[in-house]
């Protein structure tokens, strides 16, 4: 059995994927977190073929942090 750690990492957030309020767009949030749990899965050495062959599927909890000059840190 595969232990699960935390994992996060680091993103920049380009002016064209934050709308006219200067939040980061919903769309982009769920492309990050996908992405981020594919690399920790990946870490992991549980890739898609290996989840699909077990019949199971796994969930995301997201945390995101927000300061004053619109820089985001995203843990996953």
């Amino acid at each position: 059995m595969v232990t699960i750690e935390e994992y996060s990492r680091t993103v920049q957030v380009a002016s064209y994927e934050v709308g006219a309020n200067a939040k980061i767009k919903l769309s982009v949030l769920l492309r990050m977190a996908q992405e981020t749990s594919e690399q920790h899965l990946g870490a992991l050495g549980i890739g898609y073929e290996r989840l699909k062959a077990d019949g199971i599927v796994f969930c995301l909890r997201i945390t995101v942090y927000q300061s004053s000059v619109c820089r985001s840190t995203m843990m996953f």
